[in-house]
C-alpha cells in the first residue's frame, strides 16, 4: 500500500490510515514504556519524545504493513530486553542507598540474573516474530525447499 509522496522528503512513501494509528499509538505507548523504564535515572520528558519520534519515523519508513509490524516487535523486544538492567541501573549509579552495601553483589546475584536472562528470552521471542512477519515468504521457500 505504499505509494510515492514528494511533498514528504523525509519518506520515500506513505501508508494508508489503519498503518498510521498503528504507528502513532504504538510509537506512543514504547515511548510511555522507556519513559517509565528510564525513570529512575533521567526525567520522563527526556525519555518520552526521543523515544516515540524514533520509533515512529523508523518505523514508518518501512516498506509496508508488514515490514511496520515487524518494525514494533524489534523495538518491543529492545525495550524488554532493557528492562532488567534499566531497573538495576538505579542500584549502581547511587552507591549511597540504605541498605546496599555493594551494589554490584545486589545486581549479580542469582535471582537477579535468571530475572534478565527470562527478560532477554522474552525479547529475543519477540524479534523472531518480527523476524518472521518481516520474512516470511522466504521462510516458507526455504522450508518448502527442505522437503
Amino acid at each position: 500500500m505504499a505509494t510515492s509522496d514528494s511533498r514528504l522528503p523525509l519518506f520515500d512513501h506513505t501508508h494508508d490510515i489503519g498503518t498510521t494509528a498503528i504507528t502513532g499509538i504504538a510509537s506512543v505507548l514504547l515511548g510511555w514504556y522507556a519513559a517509565w523504564l528510564f525513570a529512575g535515572i533521567l526525567p520522563r520528558l527526556l525519555v518520552f519524545p526521543p523515544v516515540a519520534v524514533l520509533v515512529g519515523v523508523g518505523v514508518y519508513r518501512q516498506p509496508n504493513a508488514r515490514g511496520v509490524v515487524a518494525s514494533l516487535f524489534y523495538a518491543l523486544g529492545t525495550l524488554v530486553m532493557l528492562t532488567p538492567v534499566a531497573i538495576e541501573l538505579p542500584v549502581l549509579l547511587a552507591a549511597d542507598m540504605p541498605g546496599v552495601t555493594s551494589p554490584w553483589a545486589r545486581v549479580l546475584t542469582m535471582t537477579n540474573l535468571k530475572i534478565f536472562l527470562g527478560f532477554a528470552l522474552i525479547g529475543a521471542i519477540l524479534g523472531a516474530i518480527g523476524y518472521y512477519m518481516k520474512n516470511a515468504e522466504a521462510i516458507k521457500s526455504r522450508l518448502s525447499n527442505l522437503r
